[in-house]
């Protein structure tokens, strides 16, 4: 099968595992790994993080002044999980690297993690040049822009406006920022059902009465 494209994205379980693996013995895919954290909650391009020495970090967010791509300023709050991995680095950057060897390392640390679920997707045959649509292990569809597909679908569908999300994407088309959204069927449901369950919680929570001396 070819032509067409299935691209992946990671949910936050499974970005949890990746945040979690323990890397101390490989000072390589540690600061991959970072590098990819950094990428999963800011949503950035690979091109914009690998100017990552050049952005402002303040206690709350990044501020990049001009993104490579559409030369606009973008100011990101920072998640907590990007906060601690800068406190474990001793606020010291993850080092760049080029893409391709990006792409190598960040397979090996989603292996590592048990990223394993066969899964539908693009690998590029060499052979041939072009990606052939199959059912592979996760990690192997696993690229540096998995990073930004995976913060814009796990943003989508939350308390966040669209708006506010392409606010942080830098995507000015809502037509082009839809065509980043690859959150199943089954997860769309989840969503509607976890939001249902939520206002239920808040219509059947009783009211906390405290007594007045008077």
């Amino acid at each position: 099968m070819t032509d067409e494209t299935v691209d992946t994205y990671l949910n936050p379980s499974e970005i949890d595992l990746i945040y979690n693996l323990d890397l101390t013995n490989d000072n390589s895919l540690d600061n991959v790994r970072d590098l990819f954290i950094i990428g999963l909650w800011t949503g950035l391009r690979i091109s914009d993080l690998k100017r990552i020495n050049q952005f402002l970090f303040t206690k709350k967010t990044i501020v990049i002044s001009e993104t490579q791509k559409t030369g606009i300023k973008v100011e990101i709050p920072i998640h907590h999980q990007v906060r601690n991995t800068l406190t474990k680095r001793n606020n010291e950057l993850p080092k760049n690297i080029s893409t391709q060897k990006f792409n190598d390392y960040i397979k090996e640390v989603c292996r590592l993690a048990g990223i394993t679920e066969i899964t539908l997707g693009n690998i590029k045959n060499p052979k041939t040049n072009r990606k052939e649509k199959g059912h592979y292990p996760k990690y192997l569809l696993i690229t540096s822009h998995t990073a930004r597909r995976s913060f814009a679908t796990n943003l989508y569908g939350t308390e966040l406006s669209d708006k506010a999300i392409m606010s942080i994407t830098g995507h000015k088309s809502h037509t082009q920022f839809l065509k980043y959204i690859k959150t199943t069927d089954k997860e769309h449901i989840e969503k509607v059902a976890k939001l249902w369950e939520q206002q239920e919680e808040l219509k059947n929570a009783k009211p906390i009465l405290k007594s007045v001396n008077f």
